[in-house]
Order: structure tokens, then C-alpha cells, then sequence
């Protein structure tokens, strides 16, 4: 057993797990609590400059209609950017947002602790949660570094063959005359910093993310120990023991409809952008692309394995949470009801029915995310590509 000061110093730092992953989208001032003038401002120039940057891409898209690969490479950066602006934009403006991090902050108030297994729980997963947080933003910010560095590494190769060295931006914009001039590529890739920031700030999300949906986790897992650990005697009032069980198990299922609410939109966004840009980069990758070209292979493949990984989170995230709702439901079943009087009996049988019921997230309210479909999603993207190889 945790000594009672270790336990308390742990319960107080997990209490500000949801605080301390949220830093990177709070200094852009797009988390929904905690607003101030200064978060009002930020986010204003944050909107100003994304806004300005993705007006760039879609010019570069337009320029490049027609060329496949040029379009695919636009897509990849395009659609990324479009993702991080509803990724960011639905929470910061949705109440439902909100009502999820209020309500779960209330649930996570000392006084609604009954036991140490309870606190041990909660600081477990928000534990997870931490070290899921510290492992994303090293990659993140290692990835993003990289890919801005990009044009530095193309000056060198170009400087030691010889050749001449013409900028472009890792971020996609229109190309004009002026990037011949080391004045103006210098200040142009100095512009591009936030935008490797706000890419950065794409992956953080989902952690920001795996947090309330572990956080819901945890408050199902303390809910299925309650039970498990229910002493229930006949001679006392039934509402006394029900009422907190089923105030509690509504108020679970309050939170995880409204962080659905917040994020549908913006997930089936991504899941549609997912399929069409997997199976655009696979068929320019077997129809169109020259073997010599090793680079722009080795960067069109890490771009499919990541893409890959962020709809596998998503699913891996719904799964977790169907799982322990469904964990709940046999903590009601094993336990000895059938052996108590029959008014406790159909108390246990109406929670069973209720539980019974899955918590997902879901894109656009019809698709549920599951470890399951994401090999339907593998496989949508492969009949695309079988379709553009017999239409084009």
C-alpha cells in the first residue's frame, strides 16, 4: 500500500494531468477554460497567421491542379493543416467542450474518493496519461524540427553539387521569382517557425484527447471496483445505495456524449481525409513514381505509417472505452443480486440493461471507431486505389 503523503502528492499531480498536456494549446489560446485578454489575443494571431498559411497551400493546390504527384504532395500538407484548425477550433468553441472538462474536474474532487483503491486507480491512469504525453511530444517535436529543416538539408546537397538552390517550403506555398534571393529565404523559412509550432501542436491533441477518454475510463473502472465491493444489506434503504451509483453512471455517460458531441465533426474530417490521402500517395507510389527516387518514396511511406497511426489512436481510444463500459456491466452481473430481495434484484437488472450499452467515439455520429474498423478503413483505402487503377 502507498504511504498516505506519497499517495496525497501523487492524487494532487494527477489532478492536473488534463492542465499540464493542454499547456501547448492553452498558449495558443485555444483551450475553453481559463480565458483571459492575453489567451483572446493569442488567439486571434493564431488565426490571423494559420489562416493566412492554409490560404497559401490551397493557392499551391490550384497551381498544381493537374500534376498527380504535385496534388498528392499538396493534399498531405493540406489536409493536415485543415485537421489542426477544427482539431483546435471545435473545442475552444463548442460548450459541450467545456461541460467535459468541468465535469470531470468535479469528479475528480477528494471528497468523491471512498477508499485509497479508488485514489490508486485515478492516479494510474492519469499516470498513463503523463508518460503518453512526455513519449508524443519528444517524437513531435523531433518530426516537426525535422520536416522544417528540410530546405537546409536540400541547400547543402545542392551547395556541394554545385547546382542552384531554389526555396521550398516544407509547408507548401506558391512559388515566385524572389526565392532566388538568400534575403528573402531566410525571412520566408523564418515565417514557416509556427507553423512547424501548430503541426507539433496536431499530435498533442491527441493526447489531450487520450486524457478525458482515460480519465472517463478511470471513473468506469472505480465504478466497476464500487460494485464489485458493494455490501448490500436488505434492512437499508434501497435509494441510499442506488442513488450514487446511478447519479454517477449518468453523469459518466453526460461526458462522454458531449466530448462526442465536441469532436464527431472533426473526426470524420479526418477519417475521409485519411482514406482519399492513403489511397492517392499507394497509387502514385505503384503507378507513377521512378525506383531512383528513393528520398520522395522513403517520405510519401513515413507519411502513410503516421497517418496510419493517428486513425489506429483512434480507434485504439474507442475500443479501451467500450471495453470498460462493458466492464461495468459484469461488475453488476457477478454480483450476488439474484440471492437479495426482489425490489434489489430489479434495481441490479435496470443498471445491467443501462450499462449494457457502449460508449464509442464515433466521426459524424454514424461511423464507430473500433479495432475492428480500422481494417475496414485499411480496406476502403485499398478498393479506392484498385478503383483508380481501372479508371485512370
Amino acid at each position: 500500500m502507498i504511504a498516505d503523503a506519497e499517495l496525497e502528492e501523487r492524487f494532487l499531480k494527477a489532478q492536473n494531468v488534463l492542465h499540464y498536456v493542454s499547456r501547448p494549446v492553452a498558449f495558443l489560446g485555444m483551450w475553453p477554460v481559463n480565458i483571459t485578454t492575453g489567451s483572446r489575443i493569442r488567439m486571434v494571431l493564431y488565426f490571423i497567421y494559420h489562416i493566412y498559411r492554409m490560404g497559401m497551400e490551397f493557392i499551391d493546390l490550384v497551381m498544381v491542379f493537374g500534376n498527380l504527384e504535385q496534388v498528392i504532395e499538396n493534399l498531405m500538407i493540406t489536409g493536415t493543416q485543415v485537421a489542426i484548425m477544427m482539431r483546435l477550433t471545435f473545442p475552444r468553441f463548442t460548450s459541450s467542450m467545456r461541460r467535459v472538462i468541468d465535469g470531470l474536474s468535479d469528479m475528480h474532487q477528494r471528497d468523491n474518493f471512498t477508499d485509497t483503491r479508488e485514489m490508486e486507480i485515478f492516479i494510474e491512469y492519469s499516470e498513463i496519461c503523463e508518460k503518453c504525453y512526455r513519449i508524443v511530444v519528444w517524437s513531435a517535436t523531433f518530426a516537426c524540427a525535422s520536416w522544417y529543416l528540410l530546405p537546409v538539408q536540400t541547400y547543402l546537397i545542392v551547395k556541394i553539387r554545385n547546382g542552384t538552390f531554389t526555396y521550398a517550403s516544407p509547408w507548401r506555398m506558391p512559388p515566385f521569382e524572389a526565392m532566388e534571393k538568400p534575403e528573402v529565404v531566410i525571412l520566408l523559412h523564418l515565417i514557416e517557425i509556427p507553423v512547424a509550432y501548430l503541426t507539433a501542436c496536431y499530435s498533442l491533441t491527441y493526447c489531450i484527447y487520450f486524457t478525458l477518454i482515460n480519465h472517463i475510463r478511470g471513473q468506469l473502472v472505480i465504478m466497476s471496483h464500487k460494485i464489485r465491493n458493494l455490501n448490500v444489506d436488505p434492512v437499508t434503504n434501497m435509494r441510499k445505495i442506488f442513488n450514487p451509483i446511478v447519479e454517477k453512471h449518468i453523469k459518466i455517460l453526460h461526458i462522454s456524449k458531449s466530448l462526442d458531441d465536441c469532436s464527431h465533426i472533426y473526426l470524420l474530417f479526418e477519417l475521409l481525409n485519411t482514406i482519399l490521402t492513403l489511397a492517392l500517395l499507394s497509387y502514385n507510389i505503384m503507378m507513377n513514381i521512378n525506383l531512383s527516387e528513393t528520398a520522395l518514396i522513403i517520405n510519401f511511406f513515413v507519411y502513410m505509417y503516421f497517418m496510419t497511426v493517428l486513425v489506429f489512436a483512434n480507434c485504439y481510444m474507442s475500443q479501451c472505452l467500450e471495453k470498460e463500459a462493458m466492464n461495468l456491466f459484469y461488475a453488476f452481473y457477478e454480483h450476488d443480486w439474484s440471492n437479495l430481495p426482489l425490489p434489489y434484484q430489479k434495481a441490479f437488472i435496470i443498471c445491467m440493461l443501462r450499462a449494457q450499452t457502449p460508449l464509442h467515439i464515433t466521426a459524424g455520429k454514424f461511423y464507430e471507431f473500433s479495432l475492428s474498423g480500422f481494417t475496414s478503413i485499411m480496406k476502403s483505402s485499398m478498393a479506392f486505389v484498385s478503383m483508380l487503377r481501372a479508371t485512370i
